[in-house]
């Protein structure tokens, strides 16, 4: 029961250093770019860590804490920001979804390791190993930048024909029914269906609400 409060006070320090680094983040823009932000939070984060591994009193905690909060704050706006930059508008919302799956796994997935890490060399060693091994990644992933990714016009070529219809089409009409024929020989007809039913997959995935194979 007497640990709960500290718990509570750790906790809130990461909230409260979280809310400073977001105040802080829009002048740090103004002269620093994404990729040294994330640099230079990671770097923060890593000696966050390390001051944790030799701190034991509560406030003393409390302050690494609140240190670790902007750092995190830093690198994940910054990130954020990034993955919405490089995406064109026409895919950015599943190309988010994939960033935040991603991102989130790799945070269960690195609970899930250094938890055991620490199970087997305890919580200060673990620490000590994550805080070098975060150090030793900036200089490994400083060459795959997270900015610049403006200059780029990903908007779809739009070098294919228009398509041929009867009457011209908007956008509140409703939904388009498209049929498109296919001839196959019968000996290939089942490795052909399975080709269609991986096509029917990428149909769905690109907006189609209904999609099916009918023989004539």
């Amino acid at each position: 029961m007497a640990h709960r409060p500290a718990f509570g006070v750790l906790v809130a320090s990461v909230g409260v250093g979280a809310v400073a680094g977001a105040l802080l983040l829009p002048k740090l823009r103004e002269g620093v770019s994404r990729d040294a932000l994330v640099a230079g939070a990671t770097v923060l984060y890593a000696f966050s860590m390390l001051v944790l591994s030799f701190l034991h009193g509560l406030w003393p905690v409390a302050l690494a804490m609140l240190t670790a909060g902007v750092a995190w704050i830093t690198t994940q706006s910054s990130l954020q920001v990034a993955a919405q930059m490089a995406l064109p508008s026409w895919v950015r919302s599943r190309g988010l979804a994939v960033f935040m799956a991603a991102f989130m796994g790799s945070m269960a997935l690195g609970s899930l390791l250094w938890g055991k890490v620490a199970d087997l060399t305890g919580i200060s060693t673990s620490l000590q190993i994550a805080a070098v091994g975060m150090v030793i990644t900036v200089g490994l992933t400083w060459r795959w930048r997270i900015s610049g990714f403006e200059k780029f016009n990903l908007a779809p070529s739009m070098h294919w024909p228009a398509p041929m219809v009867h009457a011209s089409v908007t956008h509140d009409r409703g939904p388009v029914l498209v049929t498109i024929y296919y001839q196959a020989a019968p000996e290939h007809i089942d490795a052909f269906l399975r080709l269609l039913r991986t096509l029917g997959q990428r149909r769905r995935r690109d907006g189609a609400f209904a999609w099916g194979i009918y023989e004539d």
